[in-house]
């Protein structure tokens, strides 16, 4: 949605980022049911050389939305992907407009028949 955002406003009256905290704690799962966490799968290969991430405060957690937000450095760079407040390569389907497009007009019908 990203980049079919940004290629809608390639005349930089909007921009569009997708942003990845990293691992934030939050009390969110105490909103959830079981069937909500149903999902959730947590795997972890233990190696020497692995470190599961220490979770940021929420506050932290906020930096690369606020980033993405205010931070004039990023002008002109609207699609861009933001992981841990710095600009990252994101996987390749997220960067090809023709399935961003086919994202958008999928997610307008559904719209349009839920309202």
């Amino acid at each position: 949605m990203t980049v079919a955002l940004a290629s809608r406003y390639a005349n930089g009256e909007i921009a569009s980022f997708s942003v990845h905290p990293g691992a934030v704690h939050t009390e969110l799962g105490r909103f959830m049911n079981p069937s909500d966490r149903s999902g959730v799968v947590v795997r972890v290969k233990a190696t020497p050389d692995f470190e599961l991430p220490i979770p940021k405060t929420v506050q932290q957690g906020c930096a690369t939305t606020l980033r993405a937000a205010l931070d004039p450095e990023l002008e002109g760079h609207s699609g861009s992907y933001l992981h841990d407040c710095q600009p990252a390569d994101p996987a390749a389907h997220a960067k090809d407009l023709q399935q961003a497009e086919r994202l958008w007009k999928l997610t307008e019908n559904i719209l349009a028949k839920t309202f």
